[in-house]
């Protein structure tokens, strides 16, 4: 069974809408530009793991950030070494923290900046061009904008709930 999480949801989202009235941009700028986004954003992260890495292990753990995250994120690299790049893209907590911990553990730069630009184009063209295509082949679906985005809202608030449920709970993450 497949979920989208936030972020794989508004690339899809933003594929669909490519080319209509609400957007107005070709799809080769729309998969450049959120290529570039998502490729800038990994360098800023592993910097702030590179500068703030250490820092951040000793902080309590919090909603949003847990210690165990970033062992999670480096167990990953372990196993898959430069493939994680590619992809833990595709998985929510790795595509985190996976840069991040890259940082921490002073990772090669060159190395990660390769496979970062790789993975930064098959995550955001993978789904912009899912829904991009899914709106070419099906295009009445449009005519179901709001059914498709509340469906959307739905599906990726499924963990978040699951989380809270289980912080109430008092089973902690």
């Amino acid at each position: 069974m497949v979920f989208f999480l936030p972020g794989d949801s508004l690339l899809f989202l933003a594929g669909m809408l490519c080319g209509l009235p609400i957007l107005e941009v070709s799809i080769y700028a729309l998969v450049f530009y959120i290529a570039a986004a998502a490729f800038l954003g990994y360098i800023v992260s592993y910097f702030i793991g590179l500068k703030l890495g250490k820092w951040l292990l000793t902080r309590p753990d919090s909603l949003f950030f847990k210690s165990s995250y970033l062992n999670v994120a480096a167990s990953y690299f372990e196993k898959r070494q430069h493939g994680a790049i590619i992809i833990g893209r595709f998985i929510p907590i790795i595509r985190t923290f996976l840069p991040l911990c890259l940082g921490l553990i002073k990772s090669n730069f060159r190395n990660f900046m390769v496979y970062n630009l790789i993975g930064a184009l098959v995550w955001t063209s993978s789904l912009v061009l899912a829904g991009y295509f899914l709106k070419i082949i099906f295009p009445e679906l449009i005519h179901y904008l709001e059914w498709i985005i509340v469906s959307l809202i739905v599906i990726t608030s499924i963990p978040l709930i699951r989380q809270y449920l289980k912080i109430k709970r008092g089973t902690g993450g």
